[in-house]
């Protein structure tokens, strides 16, 4: 069931809530048309569908792009039912169906581009092929070393910084984006300042809608997903978006090689300037390479014949 709201969220927006895997999922749309192939984005971690608006708007003449807010995230329902990545998930497979999309490229960022792959391993017969941004993968499980095992902190200061980042959240709820920019600061990735303004109110935005239930549901430090027997699974055409292999990727060229080495129908696409932040944070010449690359892969899945 789908209930548009009928509202614009910005020119050429619009915004609505889909019942799916037992919550509401809010989403935003743009380049609505039949004529037109579906392309489904899911965000990163603490972010939301608008987060995607820069890319969005780039591929709106060729595409119909649905941004999906997670569970627990903008404006969708929050975690009163779990949260796991099977779940975010299933929210995706449901979803499309509910949306009643028609074999759409999912494209997914960071946390959202584990649930993309995990959607085309899943549910081959729903895409027709997906893109993954700077996915956090590795051969088998990983989490990041503690640096002192003492005081049961992972290292010192860990909690209080913890804290004051909940805290953060909780305060950009009644904040101006100056007041958000000027309190942020310690809490914003490497280089977000200089992002594009649109680009950093968004992202400042997702934190503010951020459902803070959904920590309870997680580990207090990252980890990384497993890969491979996803990609093993996966039947349709698969690109690979990575950072530059010294700028902080999510995965490494290590990684990198085995991958290609397992998928069926992949490419791997490199931008050595960018950190995991890549479309955020990529503009100019760099911005218009990363929608050349996304374009010229999408046309030729476009023109593939689902699986």
């Amino acid at each position: 069931m789908t209930t548009s709201t009928n509202q614009t969220w910005r020119e050429g927006w619009s915004e609505g809530d889909v019942l799916a895997n037992g919550i509401r999922q809010h989403y935003y749309r743009i380049g609505a048309d039949s004529e037109k192939p579906p392309l489904l984005l899911l965000h990163g971690f603490t972010e939301n569908g608008p987060c995607w608006s820069r890319v969005a708007n780039a591929l709106a003449p060729q595409y119909d792009v649905i941004m999906l807010d997670a569970r627990g995230h903008g404006r969708s329902a929050g975690p009163e039912t779990g949260y796991s990545q099977a779940l975010l998930t299933q929210d995706v497979v449901t979803a499309i169906t509910a949306l009643d999309l028609r074999h759409p490229i999912v494209f997914g960022y960071s946390n959202g581009a584990v649930t993309a792959a995990q959607v085309a391993a899943a549910a081959p017969e729903l895409v027709r092929a997906v893109v993954v941004e700077d996915p956090p993968w590795s051969e088998a499980p990983w989490r990041p070393q503690a640096t002192q095992a003492g005081a049961g902190e992972p290292w010192p200061g860990y909690t209080a910084w913890y804290n004051a980042w909940v805290n953060w959240h909780i305060a950009l709820r009644t904040q101006t984006l100056e007041e958000r920019i000027a309190a942020s600061q310690q809490f914003l990735p490497p280089g977000a300042l200089d992002w594009p303004g649109e680009e950093l109110a968004t992202h400042l935005e997702a934190q503010a809608q951020f459902n803070l239930d959904v920590l309870d549901h997680v580990p207090p430090l990252p980890v990384k997903a497993p890969w491979r027997a996803t990609v093993e699974q996966i039947t349709c055409p698969i690109l690979l978006l990575t950072a530059g292999g010294d700028r902080m990727p999510s995965v490494s060229p290590q990684e990198v090689e085995q991958i290609n080495a397992t998928w069926r129908h992949g490419q791997h696409v490199a931008f050595p300037d960018a950190t995991h932040f890549l479309h955020h944070e990529l503009q100019g010449a760099q911005f218009e390479r990363f929608i050349s690359v996304l374009n010229t892969f999408l046309r030729a899945a476009r023109e593939s014949e689902p699986v």
